[in-house]
């Protein structure tokens, strides 16, 4: 199947999806809580590597920053009687937990996470959150059912707004939690782990929006951007759970940034001592169960690429990123390939239309010292590109 550039899908897909987006937008925040985390990211005495868990998850959550749905605030009203209870596997235990009347600020994910000993074979399990309530007002019900996502109540559904959810990590694995150097050997690599599992919180294989794209009785995925990005109706896992398939078929690779074909982050495994990344088809499955996407290069998610998005991606050039940092490709860094998709989009709104530049700017500037370094970019980077194929 041809694999078609990041860059040039992600952009069409990304201008069409968000032509409808309210302004303004927020980009999205997982913010996720230890309460019932068994010490796994707390408590050196239960992981000697905790805080090392902790920060990798953490830098697992801002791949996903990139997203810029619009979600409403679920906040309890004990006087008009709308209350609710968060209802989510509890990771120190496995027990199924109600956690009454949580507040969830705006553009915000909750996702409940620890570690405990899981068996060998696997290295974690995650999804979304359910939730029960008693309520008044309808409006404030389908702000917990659905974050004001209007496709998330249709009859078909074509959009996703969860609270958040939960996700537990085996705690006898042999974890990796380095955020730039790859694993080796025998190490599970913790930052594609924790990735995936966000990927299943997010939606893939556990919302309607997914379940709706794969026709009855196939083990297809039909969602415009994923067959965008593969080239055709994309090949399924045979396993599935309430909501269809949940990954793509062992195997199917896709890009990551402009040059890398990788096996997607949403396979179902993951092989010892490598990173997976988000892939152009992973980020196609999200925008296709309703997440959102700015255009790329638009760092701070305010709608159109400037001057602003130009700093942001200078001040981090030749260091590992996240997308405010101007990685819009999704390959943890920000490089040349960033600054081309930069200057490709410069000066574009969401509706594909240009504003005025600021005088005298007429493209993305290139200061002398950006531009010396960019000079030697592509000797660098590639040396960096061709060692990650290697593993």
């Amino acid at each position: 199947m041809r694999l078609l550039p990041l860059i040039s899908v992600l952009a069409v897909v990304a201008a069409v999806c968000c032509l409808s987006l309210p302004s303004p937008v927020r980009a999205l925040t997982i913010q996720f809580d230890y309460t019932y985390d068994g010490g796994f990211f707390t408590d050196p005495l239960v992981n000697p590597q905790a805080a090392e868990a902790k920060a990798a998850l953490e830098r697992a959550g801002k791949d996903f920053e990139m997203l810029v749905d619009n979600l409403a605030r679920i906040e309890h009203s004990d006087a008009q009687q709308n209350t609710w209870a968060a209802r989510f596997q509890r990771p120190d235990t496995g027990a199924w937990h109600w956690e009454p009347n949580v507040v969830v600020p705006a553009a915000t994910l909750i996702v409940y996470v620890g570690g405990r000993s899981m068996g060998a074979g696997t290295l974690a399990a995650g999804g979304p959150g359910g939730a029960d309530y008693t309520y008044t007002t309808l409006e404030w019900f389908e702000t917990v059912t659905t974050r004001g996502q209007p496709g998330a109540a249709a009859g078909a559904e074509t959009d996703f707004g969860p609270w958040g959810g939960w996700i537990v990590f085996n705690s006898t694995s042999d974890w990796h939690y380095h955020t730039v150097a790859p694993p080796m050997g025998s190490e599970a690599d913790f930052l594609s782990t924790a990735v995936h599992e966000l990927c299943h919180v997010l939606g893939y294989g556990t919302s309607a929006s997914w379940d709706n794209q794969i026709p009855a009785g196939s083990l297809l995925f039909t969602g415009q951007a994923a067959t965008a990005a593969h080239g055709g109706d994309v090949p399924m896992n045979n396993e599935t759970g309430q909501f269809g398939p949940r990954h793509w078929a062992p195997g199917i690779e896709s890009i990551v940034g402009t040059v890398d074909a990788q096996e997607a982050a949403m396979d179902p495994n993951l092989t010892a001592g490598t990173r997976k990344r988000l892939t152009e088809l992973d980020v196609a499955g999200l925008i296709d169960i309703g997440w959102e996407m700015p255009l790329p290069g638009d760092a701070d998610h305010d709608g159109e690429v400037e001057y602003d998005d130009y700093i942001a991606a200078r001040n981090s050039f030749g260091s590992p990123g996240s997308w405010a940092d101007g990685d819009s490709d999704f390959d943890g860094d920000v490089d040349v390939y960033d600054y081309l998709a930069l200057k490709r989009h410069f000066g574009m709104l969401l509706t594909g239309q240009a504003e005025p530049l600021p005088p005298g700017v007429g493209a993305v500037p290139e200061p002398t010292g950006l531009a010396i370094l960019l000079a030697g970019a592509g000797a660098v980077f590639g040396r960096a590109r061709r060692r990650r194929r290697g593993r």
